[in-house]
């Protein structure tokens, strides 16, 4: 027995059926249909679809066939596949690449076979639609000519599977995209909105001159606080809605993470020097984690700011446990802390803010967006709290086993 040679294109042949996601699939009426047409117009009680995978035959339809697959090493259809045109056995047993087979020594007993290969639109021949009888025979032009169209008709079938899936896919980033715009109208009509409208209402007061002078530079500060806020809730939403409406954005990378850390914490330095606190880092220098870099900063940089803000004279501990299924990131304060049953974070619709130990204002969407992203991650966030014992809030990311230069 001579097992088949492997195509010189035999990566993107394997590339190209795959494609189609059919393998390993239910039966299907329309390729049932056309093996029961076959064996109809040949005259032969076996007729089948098969694909040729990377180490067997899988035949998606067939008549007088009791297996679902066989090796590839034994398949007829692996060297049909390896031209454009139909190959015929008439006699295997007269073969010398087939007389030894056990498919033609055992169970189906091939004696005749026809297979006319099941050439993509690129080129690629994924396999064969076939005519197998148990006894020598020839075919007729005609039988050829039907053999030929409705192995066409059944690349058309594939080639319409294909683009069903890929309108489905389409259809869903749509519908994704859409209720990203619906959340981010929410956002502009409420969580921007009233900033604005507060903003507009100071200003007419001083046009209107109707505040004294201690009360104008309270005004002058409340404006400020106003113009930061907002910034910082374009900036975090700006952020949030590029990467989720960018299906493909996520970019593991290793991360130092003793360096990348106090990269973010110098950011925030000032605001963090402001109100007394103090920032340690609770890991080895030489920890090491895998993660999206940009995804991860806007992450921590929410956490640790959400941290100052409800601590004074205090201290935020950033820790980093690893395990060999997953990280655990946490950042612990020792702030004011809040109830966990009367404040629910997370989500959207039940956001809720609570004003800072300085007055700081925050629109509660900084921990959902967070929150979005590192679901996107494949992770979630857990938190902690306690009235006058400060919070804990705890990133779990899955181990990412990647190689590349450390960010």
């Amino acid at each position: 027995m001579k097992s088949a040679e492997i195509p010189d294109n035999e990566q993107l042949r394997l590339a190209k059926l795959h494609s189609y996601h059919i393998l390993d699939t239910l039966p299907e009426k329309e390729y049932n249909d056309i093996v029961q047409l076959i064996a109809a117009i040949c005259k032969t009680p076996i007729a089948d679809i098969s694909l040729v995978d990377e180490n067997r035959q899988w035949f998606k339809a067939q008549v007088g066939l009791k297996d679902q697959q066989t090796s590839r090493d034994i398949a007829f259809c692996a060297h049909t596949i390896l031209g454009r045109d139909m190959l015929i056995i008439e006699d295997a047993a007269k073969d010398q690449r087939f007389a030894d087979n056990p498919l033609v020594l055992q169970n189906p007993n091939i004696r005749f076979y026809a297979g006319m290969p099941l050439i993509t639109p690129e080129g690629y021949a994924i396999g064969s639609l076939c005519a197998i009888d148990t006894k020598p025979r020839v075919l007729s032009q005609e039988q050829k000519d039907a053999l030929k169209v409705l192995a066409g008709y059944v690349v058309n079938l594939l080639e319409l599977r294909l683009r069903d899936r890929k309108l489905a896919e389409r259809n869903t980033e749509l519908e994704r995209i859409n209720n990203l715009k619906d959340r981010l109208i929410s956002i502009i009509a409420h969580d921007i909105k009233a900033p604005l409208n507060q903003f507009d209402a100071i200003v007419r007061l001083i046009e209107m001159d109707a505040l004294d002078e201690q009360e104008r530079q309270e005004s002058f500060s409340d404006l400020r606080a106003i113009a930061n806020s907002t910034t910082t809730m374009l900036e975090n939403l700006l952020q949030w809605a590029s990467r989720l409406i960018s299906s493909d954005s996520i970019k593991i990378r290793d991360i130092l993470f003793y360096s990348f850390l106090q990269k973010v914490t110098a950011e925030i330095q000032s605001s963090i020097g402001q109100k007394k606190n103090t920032i340690e880092f609770d890991f080895a220098e030489d920890c090491k984690i895998s993660s999206d870099p940009d995804i991860l900063h806007f992450v921590l940089r929410n956490l640790i700011v959400n941290a100052n803000k409800f601590t004074s004279n205090g201290t935020i501990t950033i820790g980093c446990k690893k395990t060999a299924s997953e990280t655990r990131i946490s950042v612990c304060d020792t702030g004011i802390g809040f109830d966990t049953k009367q404040i629910v974070l997370f989500d959207p619709e039940r956001k809720q803010s609570s004003l800072g130990t300085s007055g700081e204002k925050g629109s509660g969407l900084g921990l959902i967006f967070c929150n979005d992203f590192i679901e996107k991650l494949g992770g979630q966030i857990c938190y902690d709290s306690q009235p006058s014992k400060g919070s804990t809030f705890t990133i779990i990311l899955p181990e990412n086993d990647i190689s590349g230069e450390p960010t």
